[in-house]
């Protein structure tokens, strides 16, 4: 057989500029704000299965022609930012609000594999499901927005410390893997990366304490 071109010249270049802004408005009050630009450009060449022969396995020449059909550059404008606002009421407790947005690109794995035959679907699965994935060029970066407050108890001098922060985190265009035509339950399938909506609470507790 020949070579599969799982992806081929595969390219992920990245740019960013970020900026920091703090103040302490008072000796309780303090305020920072983040802004981060970063612009992400991607590219892959053309591709083929093992065979070009039309008794190739699976659909791999259907596939990477239809692959190779299509315009593979992208190239993705993201914001982030975040802000925060945390008020201290003396030495042993303190309280934080915060607000941010996220913005996640594609990796290449995500948006270039683009075999649908199972055999080499399988070798794009990182998370060890048994299942085979492919990837899509038209994903669009995943858009988290997040919202959350923190309790933080501690030790005038941080020998412990108690953290609380719940969130909840709204994700548009979140990148996860959905069903293909002829999914069947109850045994191994390929699955294809599509953006959806997301969204995810919760409680987070974190704690420690100096043993020495």
């Amino acid at each position: 057989p020949g070579t599969f071109h799982n992806i081929k010249d595969g390219e992920r270049d990245r740019t960013a500029v970020f900026g920091e802004w703090e103040a302490h408005h008072d000796e309780h009050w303090l305020t920072s704000l983040g802004v981060r630009y970063e612009r992400i450009a991607t590219d892959a060449g053309p591709v083929r299965g093992y065979s070009d022969g039309a008794m190739a396995m699976g659909n791999q020449v259907a596939d990477a022609a239809a692959f190779n059909a299509r315009e593979r550059s992208r190239s993705d404008d993201n914001w982030d930012i975040t802000a925060l606002s945390r008020y201290t009421f003396d030495a042993t407790a303190a309280v934080e609000f915060g607000i941010a947005r996220k913005v996640r690109s594609p990796n290449l794995y995500e948006r270039y594999t683009w075999s649908s035959w199972p055999m080499a679907a399988v070798m794009n699965n990182f998370v060890g499901d048994g299942n085979g994935y492919v990837g899509d060029i038209g994903l669009d970066p995943e858009q988290a927005h997040t919202v959350s407050a923190t309790l933080d108890w501690h030790h005038h001098q941080r020998q412990w410390e108690l953290r609380i922060t719940p969130y909840y985190t709204r994700v548009n265009d979140y990148i996860d893997a959905v069903a293909r035509p002829g999914f069947a339950a109850q045994q191994f399938n390929v699955l294809q990366f599509a953006n959806q909506s997301a969204r995810l609470y919760g409680l987070d507790v974190s704690g420690r304490v100096a043993l020495g």
